[in-house]
């Protein structure tokens, strides 16, 4: 029931950006104030107040989710790469933009509160040290193609991996790491704001994709790949490994689940902010997070199955 209400939340926030945009109380100039917004406030304070929270037992586990982390990312990495280049065909722009989709799952916003609703606090401290890794790389790689596929002529820049993000996971790492613990003066208004990624994010989601017609989203055979990989194969290989190594544990289920999630809203948000391939973005974004309300509890039970 917890698993189906996280859905339905989201799907809201989706229908009222959706909605509003409709009715013109959002428009472009809006939609991209608040991705910036969230982008820039709502994300660090998010990944600050939960890294910080998490329980000192857990730092005997945080050396092995760093390297399972990267595995994953490899891992995601040579799917993405195969399977774009067979959807892209010759668009070096849809090339990046279905990479960056496959590489990039709603790990922070969809994935903490489905891993509080399996394993409580400890689920919420994995994805926190599991977040890590895709704050780092959304901010640095996911910049690269997102630009890449506007037609920019990108090329890596150490300097973007300086941004509120990742200042919020040295910060906060190092807090941890040292068992400084921050007043709670401090770290209720940081998770107030933090708490309003969630909500802006499906709503700028869902404006964007009224910006396109419906029909776009449900007739393009090639979301529905980058859904099906998403959503099925991808998390369903990397939990049989897994499962091999740690058994159903903890540390396996919320692995899995930071994989089977749909692809990020910040792709969206940043395609937005960009000028890359916000269509593609929302749409198969959209498509792959309403498929999502089937294909999580049908994941949790083959992992509840083994």
């Amino acid at each position: 029931m917890v698993v189906w209400t996280g859905m339905l939340k989201i799907i809201a926030g989706l229908a009222l950006g959706f909605f509003f945009r409709k009715i013109k109380v959002l428009d472009d100039r809006s939609t991209s104030a608040m991705s910036s917004l969230t982008l820039n406030a709502a994300c660090p304070c998010l990944i600050f107040s939960s890294i910080v929270s998490m329980d000192s037992s857990c730092k005997g586990d945080v050396g092995l989710l760093m390297i399972i982390g990267v595995a994953i990312y490899v891992f995601l990495a040579a799917a993405g790469l195969i399977t774009s280049r067979l959807l892209a065909g010759s668009s070096k722009s849809l090339f990046y933009m279905y990479l960056a989709l496959i590489l990039f799952g709603q790990v922070g916003f969809m994935g903490f509160p489905l891993a509080e609703a399996f394993y409580g606090v400890l689920g919420v401290s994995y994805m926190g040290i599991l977040n890590i890794h895709f704050t780092v790389l959304m901010f640095t790689l996911g910049i690269y193609l997102i630009s890449k596929s506007a037609g920019r002529s990108a090329s890596f820049d150490p300097k973007k991996m300086i941004n509120s993000s990742t200042v919020g996971i040295v910060i906060s790492v190092s807090l941890f790491m040292f068992d400084v613990r921050v007043p709670e003066l401090i770290l209720a208004p940081i998770n107030f704001i933090g708490q309003l990624m969630s909500p802006l994010a499906m709503i700028i989601v869902g404006s964007t994709l009224a910006a396109y017609p419906l029909k776009k989203m449900f007739s393009n055979p090639k979301y529905y790949v980058v859904a099906v990989l998403r959503l099925a194969v991808l998390p369903a290989i990397a939990f049989l490994v897994l499962h091999r190594l740690y058994g159903t544990s903890a540390l396996t289920v919320v692995s899995t689940i930071s994989i089977g999630v749909p692809p990020a809203a910040t792709i969206t948000m940043m395609a937005v902010t960009y000028g890359g391939d916000s269509e593609t973005a929302s749409l198969c974004s959209s498509l792959t997070t309403i498929l999502s309300i089937i294909t999580i509890p049908l994941l949790w039970l083959f992992m509840n199955s083994l």
